[in-house]
C-alpha cells in the first residue's frame, strides 16, 4: 500500500471513529469544492456541491433526528484505500423524532486530496432511507 493510501485510509478511519464516538463528523473532511453523488432513486438521490450536501441533505437528515441526536456509524465493516480513493462500508443507526429506529448500511467511495474529500459516490438502502425521510422534520 502506498503512503498516500495509508494516510488517506487513516484519515477516514480516524474521522469515522470520532463520528461513531460523537466527537466529530464526516463534515470535518468535506472540501470546499466537493462533489457528492447519492446514487439511486431515494428522496435524496442526486449530485451536490458541498453547501448543497451539508445545508440540504445533512441538515434535513439532522432535523429528523434532533430529538435524539444524529445518525452515527455503529459498525465500520471495511475501509479500503487505493491512492486518493477510499471506500468505506459501514452500518449506521439513529432514533428519529418519531421514536423509530433508523438502521442502514452505506458504501461510500471517496476521493481525497490533501486530507479532504473532494468527490464521493454514496450507496445505501433507499427504502430504509425514504422511510426515515418521511418522518416530519423539526423546525
Amino acid at each position: 500500500m502506498s503512503s498516500i493510501s495509508e494516510k488517506n485510509k487513516a484519515t477516514i478511519a480516524d474521522t469515522f471513529e470520532a463520528w461513531k464516538e460523537g466527537r466529530g463528523s464526516i463534515v470535518d473532511l468535506l472540501a470546499p469544492d466537493l462533489r457528492w453523488e447519492i446514487v439511486g432513486e431515494s428522496a435524496a438521490a442526486g449530485t451536490y456541491t458541498r453547501d448543497g450536501f451539508v445545508d440540504g441533505v445533512l441538515a434535513s437528515i439532522g432535523r429528523r433526528f434532533s430529538k435524539h441526536g444524529f445518525v452515527k456509524p455503529t459498525n465500520i465493516r471495511l475501509i479500503l484505500a487505493d491512492d486518493d480513493w477510499v471506500v468505506t462500508l459501514y452500518e449506521a443507526r439513529g432514533i428519529t423524532n418519531a421514536d423509530t429506529v433508523y438502521d442502514n448500511t452505506y458504501a461510500w467511495f471517496m476521493r481525497m486530496r490533501d486530507g479532504q474529500i473532494v468527490e464521493a459516490v454514496a450507496f445505501y438502502d433507499s427504502i430504509a432511507f425514504d422511510r426515515m425521510w418521511a418522518v416530519p422534520p423539526s423546525a
